[in-house]
């Protein structure tokens, strides 16, 4: 039974995954606590976050006249960025407290080398003496496929990772805690492999040489 055509096949492959019927409040739940799950890990180190490709979002920001850019709604983590001149300026990820302490001025200083993020915006040092367009990629946060009513690409790219997770919440929602050890380990495989997988992609050919013959 196909379950990654559409999100009422995959709902229904969940209960029948674990061969229970599923009231629609309880999968919905456990879809939703999956998706927060997978996006963030666990918070330990063996569990990160999933970070792959179908998250990745290029842009292209103007810098405002109050030296700072807007973090737009979908903005999870920052991948890279740098100033679009010629020749470009790759921005250094820091925290505010080193811009602020490295950049006092906070006026029209210079070009930025440094990039930080400060509540809701993004600051820069030095403080930019222009407004120039900052290129580059985020990772956007995972949509919600019970509130979008679909699944997403990224499901479509890792559909047993939010299987796996989706019957480890569901494993929870009916009290069944003690059958959740049997899913962990697979879950945490799923993950794993699938930030390996893009990592490896991204690397790919790095280490190809060109020999004359």
């Amino acid at each position: 039974m196909p379950f990654n055509t559409d999100l009422t096949s995959f709902k229904s492959f969940v209960g029948t995954w674990m061969d229970v019927t599923l009231a629609s409040g309880i999968v919905d739940t456990a879809i939703t606590a999956a998706e927060k799950r997978i996006q963030r890990g666990d918070g330990s180190p063996t569990e990160p976050g999933l970070r792959v490709r179908e998250m990745e979002t290029a842009f292209a920001w103007t810098i405002t006249g109050s030296g700072t850019v807007s973090l737009p709604s979908d903005y999870l983590e920052l991948k890279s960025a740098y100033i679009n001149t010629s020749p470009v300026q790759k921005l250094e990820r820091r925290n505010p407290d080193f811009i602020y302490t490295a950049y006092p001025t906070r006026s029209s200083a210079g070009k930025p080398k440094f990039i930080a993020r400060e509540a809701s915006n993004f600051i820069f040092g030095p403080y930019p003496d222009s407004q120039y367009v900052v290129r580059g990629v985020y990772y956007k946060t995972l949509p919600s496929m019970v509130s979008d009513a679909t699944i997403n690409g990224v499901f479509t790219a890792y559909p047993d990772l939010f299987l796996k997770g989706a019957v480890l919440e569901a494993e929870k929602a009916l009290g069944r805690e003690s059958r959740t050890p049997a899913w962990e380990p697979d879950f945490k495989r799923q993950l794993q492999a699938a930030n390996n997988q893009d990592e490896a992609e991204e690397f790919s050919g790095s280490s190809l040489r060109v020999t004359a013959s």
